[in-house]
């Protein structure tokens, strides 16, 4: 009994002691805290511009898997009555001057002569998407197709990928889950994921920031650098739709070309379209 009763007598004791010395927050009744001011300015629009074509294997072509920018991409455009003009080194982005910055635009070009690509390669420089279709891509013998993923932001990205060919749905694994973390940019060869196919589509899809999204199509007949171009995302899915521009050779020259060899064959235009719903679709071409 006796042992209780002292075991009681610490536990209050204790209890006490707590109370006297432990700190006592302030409160206050009736009392509003004083508004803070925030400073919120409307978001400027931004362009993203690809900058010069990806070469495999860095400058000497011998690491394979390595991609690296070569040369220089000329970009110009308008924001208002300001001139946009400058030479890119690699993958810019262009603000707009303030949030009502309705007539900012740019282009860029690069006439590429290395010994691993050439041609005229020319992009518009665009807003970042967070999904956009790439109805294009060629992976047949001596072409190469690169998704170039840019993400300028301070957010990272996470990127799924869808690829159509003519008899459908092209399965693969690692089409899921790619990561282009901020401020990073990650190139993809295609034929990791379709394998000589020669006409396809591939529709990007992201969550987190919004990318800068390209194809880059190179061309390579024989050892011969053939042909080189940056593929800007299609326009949303429409019942009709316009082409304001288009360039076909004559078939006379086109014959000559393929007579000469078969490499040429590409060299014919090619209207591709893609029915990304669940139903078929019929269309009607008119030139």
């Amino acid at each position: 009994m006796f042992r209780r009763i002292l075991s009681l007598l610490l536990i209050s004791g204790l209890g006490s002691t707590l109370v006297v010395f432990s700190p006592v927050s302030a409160i206050s009744i009736g009392t509003t805290n004083e508004a803070q001011p925030i400073a919120v300015e409307p978001k400027r629009p931004q362009l993203i511009c690809p900058g010069p074509v990806y070469v495999n294997g860095g400058q000497n072509g011998l690491t394979i898997g390595k991609f690296t920018q070569s040369g220089l991409a000329t970009v110009i455009g308008r924001d208002g009555s300001s001139q946009i003009n400058f030479t890119a080194t690699g993958i810019r982005t262009i603000e707009g001057k303030d949030s009502s910055s309705k007539t900012l635009n740019a282009i860029q070009s690069q006439r590429a002569s290395i010994s691993l690509a050439s041609g005229l390669a020319a992009a518009n420089c665009s807003p970042g998407v967070n999904d956009a279709w790439l109805v294009a891509g060629d992976n047949s013998v001596g072409r190469e197709a690169l998704l170039v993923l840019s993400n300028p932001s301070g957010v990272d990205s996470t990127v799924s990928l869808k690829i159509l060919g003519t008899n459908g749905e092209i399965p693969g694994t690692g089409l899921s889950g790619i990561s282009v973390p901020a401020g990073k940019v990650t190139v993809l060869p295609l034929a990791a994921f379709a394998p000589k196919a020669a006409t396809f589509a591939v529709h990007v899809s992201s969550r987190g920031a919004m990318l800068g999204v390209w194809l880059q199509q190179k061309t390579i007949r024989g050892l011969t650098p053939g042909g080189l171009d940056y593929i800007s995302p299609a326009n949303p899915a429409s019942k009709t739709l316009d082409i304001p521009g288009l360039f076909i050779r004559t078939s006379a020259k086109l014959a000559v070309l393929v007579g000469q060899s078969a490499d040429y064959s590409d060299t014919s235009s090619m209207l591709r379209l893609v029915a990304p719903g669940e139903a078929d679709a019929a269309f009607t071409a008119q030139v």
